[in-house]
C-alpha cells in the first residue's frame, strides 16, 4: 500500500477509511464492540479499493480502525461501569 502511495497520500487514504467507518457507525447500536469491526470490513475494503484501484491488505483496513475500536470499547465500558 505505502509503496504505491508513499508519504502523506497513504496516510490520507488510511484516514479516509477511518472516516468512512465512523460514518457507517453513526446511529448503529451494538451489544459488544467486537461485533462491529467484522461487520464493517467488506464495505471498507470496497471503499479502499475505490480510493486505490487495487485490493489493499486487510491489515491496512484494521490499522485504520484502531482508534475506532478503542473508542467503541471506551463507550461500552463506560456504559457498563467498567474503568
Amino acid at each position: 500500500m505505502f509503496s504505491a502511495f508513499p508519504g502523506e497520500k497513504g496516510d490520507e487514504i488510511m484516514l479516509s477509511v477511518t472516516k468512512k467507518a465512523c460514518e457507517m457507525l453513526e446511529g448503529m447500536s451494538f451489544n459488544t464492540p467486537d461485533e462491529l469491526i467484522p461487520a464493517l470490513l467488506p464495505a471498507l475494503k470496497k471503499h479502499a479499493f475505490t480510493l486505490t484501484g487495487f485490493e489493499v491488505a486487510e491489515t491496512f483496513i484494521l490499522n485504520s480502525l484502531v482508534g475506532v475500536d478503542i473508542a467503541l470499547w471506551s463507550v461500552w465500558c463506560q456504559k457498563h461501569g467498567i474503568k
